[in-house]
């Protein structure tokens, strides 16, 4: 699905021009969008519109790569945690409040081959519990739950930010096509909104590992390589448009080569820019999630903090990407005073590739 206000975030960049080519390329590029989100068929590769571009103006550039962020890796995040040691008759007068077998289930072979998430679920499970124990002589207790509570937002950490889950949904691994890149499929902010918003509480989480799940298979990684790919994309063709889009006009009139540039716009940006419509909203959207909740976490997330920076800056680049390569457009087509029947009809023009 896409967001309902596509049509507000399609239209208000480009009515905000005062060009009347502006206006136009607003209208047609809505109702392209529109099209688009009916069945876009054209999948390109990543460097056909770029290269479009060039072959056109006779350029030879090539799309700079950009440095994605990596997700750090397990031993950078984890924070180790000291074991609690009991002797064997603080272990026997657990057993009068339900608290002996669940510490002896930890103790197990099993319970020591744990997860960080089985682990969390344990401390929880303890804290409850050990709330309501009436045992005598009980100041041993009250000090490990005032120990397991201090240490309480670690065990999260190390089960949501330092698990596996969130490693491999962070993951920029893997070859993208096109279809990665370009489509009109948003990425939802539920499954990373629901593990983080478990983390606040202190009650014992239910399905944690079924929305640890959930998040691992959600390829919130992929996105931000998406982003560093479509911004040198774009930074490329933005320069191509704006240093030799004057050379296919003609006194301020379309020339057989604008109409060729227009049909290079039609086949290639307007498809991007849909596409980017779709999914800007969204990524914004679970990116502010992140940076909300790694924020509640205070110095335990500072193994983090510098990902999430370079994180955020990508996505301020792949924004201001994107409007100036819109703004590129605009202002080419009002070199060329070229308005919407133009776009829409360029003569039968044909782009190969």
């Amino acid at each position: 699905m896409f967001p309902v206000d596509w049509a507000g975030r399609c239209l208000r960049p480009l009515l905000d021009s005062s060009s009347p080519a502006g206006r136009h390329l607003a209208v047609l590029f809505c109702l392209s969008v529109l099209a688009c989100l009916i069945g876009c068929s054209d999948r390109n590769s990543l460097e056909a519109y770029p290269d479009a571009i060039d072959a056109e103006f006779d350029q030879s550039s090539r799309t700079q790569p950009l440095r994605i962020p990596q997700f750090p890796n397990h031993r950078t995040l984890y924070h180790q945690l000291d074991e609690l040691d009991i002797n064997w008759l603080q272990f026997a007068q657990l057993h009068q409040c339900d608290l002996g077998d669940l510490v002896g289930r930890r103790n197990s072979g099993l319970g020591r081959l744990a997860t960080d998430s089985q682990r969390l679920i344990y401390e929880l499970e303890f804290l409850n519990r050990a709330a309501s124990c009436s045992t005598q002589n009980r100041e041993w207790l009250d000090e490990i739950i005032q120990i397991k509570k201090q240490s309480l937002k670690a065990h999260w950490w190390n089960a949501v930010f330092a698990g596996p889950e969130m490693r491999q949904s962070m993951s920029t691994a893997g070859v993208l096509d096109a279809d990665d890149v370009w489509g009109h499929t948003a990425v939802s902010v539920s499954p990373l909104e629901d593990v983080l918003r478990l983390s606040h509480s202190n009650e014992v989480p239910q399905n944690l590992e079924a929305h640890l799940q959930a998040l691992s298979v959600t390829p919130y990684g992929q996105r931000i390589a998406a982003w560093r790919l479509i911004t040198g994309v774009l930074q490329r063709v933005t320069h191509t448009i704006t240093t030799e889009g004057s050379r296919a006009c003609l006194s301020g009139l379309p020339t057989n080569r604008s109409r060729r540039v227009a049909a290079i716009f039609r086949r290639y940006a307007i498809p991007i820019q849909a596409g980017l419509a779709i999914q800007l909203g969204p990524d914004q959207q679970w990116l502010s999630v992140l940076n909300r909740h790694l924020n509640a976490f205070e110095k335990l997330s500072q193994p983090l903090n510098g990902w999430l920076a370079d994180v955020n800056q990508a996505f301020l680049e792949l924004d201001a990407a994107h409007k100036q390569h819109q703004k590129a457009w605009q202002i080419f087509l009002d070199q060329c005073g070229m308005g919407v029947q133009d776009l829409a009809n360029p003569s039968g023009v044909e782009v190969g590739g």
